[in-house]
């Protein structure tokens, strides 16, 4: 498996793995319905390539093998290094490319100087929550999410 930054033209695999992970994910808690519109509404396929096409800074990340299985997006704070977004097809889950890619996004962060990695995730996502945690983040805080309606955990990991 390789994992590399995304290019504009990762976009459309790039949806396919959001759109089956976030349903696997997160529709159980938040519903198919929500699930559509937040897709609709931040991985359309023309502003994920140009987001690939930018240095604004934040980075994707996809792991590879064969196609793209898996992505993971890094973006600098003033305070933390957010890892903002992380996700692998439910169908190559459990096989070790979640790790690979939060070891990424943990090189970038340290590359550029950040000693904190902070993430958000639903509070009633246990499994996602499990891996955070054996990853080595701590639970640092609470979130409301009113876009999508749940509440969140702040986690944040250490990288001295």
């Amino acid at each position: 498996m390789n994992v590399r930054e995304a290019r504009p033209g990762d976009a459309s695999a790039v949806r396919r793995v959001a759109d089956a992970a976030w349903h696997d994910a997160h529709a159980p808690i938040v519903g198919p319905e929500t699930v559509e519109e937040f897709l609709a509404n931040y991985y359309d396929v023309a502003d994920l390539r140009a987001r690939y096409a930018e240095d604004d800074g934040s980075t994707t990340f996809v792991a590879e093998d064969g196609e793209v299985v898996g992505y993971a997006t890094g973006v600098p704070t003033d305070d933390a290094y957010d890892l903002a977004a992380i996700y692998v097809h439910p169908d190559r889950q459990s096989e070790g490319v979640g790790s690979r890619l939060v070891e990424t996004v943990e090189s970038r962060a340290r590359e550029t100087d950040y000693d904190t990695l902070r993430l958000v995730v639903m509070a009633d996502n246990d499994s996602s929550r499990g891996f955070y945690e054996a990853h080595g983040f701590e639970h640092a805080d609470d979130d409301y999410d009113s876009e999508l309606g749940v509440q969140n955990c702040i986690y944040e990991k250490r990288l001295d």
